[in-house]
């Protein structure tokens, strides 16, 4: 996962658009947690989640382990600090198979974070 912010160093009440670059092993990214850094959450405002397609057999019985498929997403995400100082803002992701039992074959979880200075 690659996290950026665009600007780096905005002014306090700025917008703060954040982008988070998601390759995950998995066929759908079904959930992120972000927290600005502030006690705060961000705001997706492009992207989606959700299964979008639904590749694996069902996880119980005999069956051939597939191949790893896999999936590039991209989120943005908008915040606006109120106070000047220098955040940590955070973003995981849970990849998945889009199964409805049992856990995925090749789990896609991951972590990113980017540090923003806001000044006054």
């Amino acid at each position: 996962m690659v996290v950026t912010a665009e600007p780096a160093n905005p002014k306090a009440g700025q917008n703060v658009t954040f982008t988070v670059d998601i390759t995950a092993r998995s066929l759908s990214i079904v959930s992120t947690l972000q927290t600005a850094g502030d006690g705060g959450t961000p705001t997706l405002v492009d992207g989606a989640f959700g299964c979008t397609a639904f590749g694996y057999p069902p996880g119980h019985g005999p069956w051939d382990l597939p191949s790893p498929v896999t999936t590039h997403v991209t989120h943005k995400y908008g915040y606006a600090y109120a106070a000047p100082g220098a955040y940590v803002a955070r973003f995981a992701d849970r990849g998945s198979t889009c199964r409805v039992e049992g856990p995925p074959p090749f789990p896609g979880d991951g972590e990113g974070s980017v540090t923003v200075t806001v000044t006054t």
